[in-house]
């Protein structure tokens, strides 16, 4: 059963994403984790799936728009010239 888990470490390196994004994750319950010992373990299968999907949380995919209108409208005379 243990070997469907991989450590914070492999999962973060897995995602792209730093260890604390994965703590935050799971404090948050964004994916589930299982405690052992002082660590946590995910599921393989799950951080595969959030792989596959190209998994963006919304709120990173609100920030990510808002910058981009922001960049539009800021430089929009720029890009016209381009």
């Amino acid at each position: 059963m243990l070997n469907n888990y991989i450590s914070t470490t492999e999962a973060a390196h897995i995602l792209s994403v730093s260890r604390i994004t994965i703590f935050n994750w799971i404090q948050n319950k964004v994916i589930q984790a299982k405690k052992i010992g002082r660590n946590f373990a995910v599921s393989r299968e799950e951080i595969e799936q959030m792989k596959e999907k190209g998994f963006i949380l919304e709120k990173d995919r609100t920030m990510i728009k808002n910058f981009s209108e922001h960049m539009i409208n800021e430089y929009n005379q720029v890009l016209r010239q381009l």
